[in-house]
């Protein structure tokens, strides 16, 4: 993610030691929260939709068994 740029860059700090500066990892902590909602919202838009297409199905076959039988 760091190299990619998705997430905030590291700094070297003297020895073995990293940081990141604590305004951009909350930044990207609120980007990624924000992000998980609307992928929530985007899955259930999309099980909304399956299903409606499934009603359909469901009912054009239903319709297309009765043709006939009046």
């Amino acid at each position: 993610l760091e190299m990619s740029g998705r997430f905030p860059r590291r700094m070297r700090l003297p020895g073995r030691v990293v940081a990141w500066r604590s305004d951009e990892v909350d930044r990207w902590i609120e980007d990624v929260s924000q992000n998980r909602v609307d992928l929530a919202d985007l899955r259930y838009k999309r099980r909304e939709e399956r299903e409606m297409q499934h009603q359909a199905a469901i009912a054009a076959v239903t319709a297309a068994a009765n043709v006939g039988h009046d």
